[in-house]
């Protein structure tokens, strides 16, 4: 018989404390950082979440960047789209 009355698996566990989910080592992947008047202005650095980030190999991180830059019109395009494929 197994005792479960105190696993670790219990919810109400007062030992459980919370903390940040770990995470592969990876560089973060900033795609965007405003600059000091766009700050003040309220924009914000964007960011791939470290969930996502974690797995991509570089040259994914480089479509990611690369599709980001279309879309919001970063990089100057003669076209009207991108297509991200590994």
């Amino acid at each position: 018989d197994m005792d479960v009355s105190s696993s670790e698996y219990d919810s109400d566990s007062s030992s459980e404390e919370e903390s940040e989910p770990e995470f592969k080592p990876h560089e973060p992947l900033v795609v965007y950082e405003p600059t000091s008047n766009e700050i003040e202005c309220g924009a914000k650095e964007i960011a791939v979440p470290p969930l996502l980030c974690q797995f991509l190999r570089p040259h994914q991180r480089e479509g990611v960047r690369f599709v980001f830059e279309c879309i919001y019109g970063l990089k100057p395009i003669d076209g009207f789209g991108s297509i991200l494929a590994d």
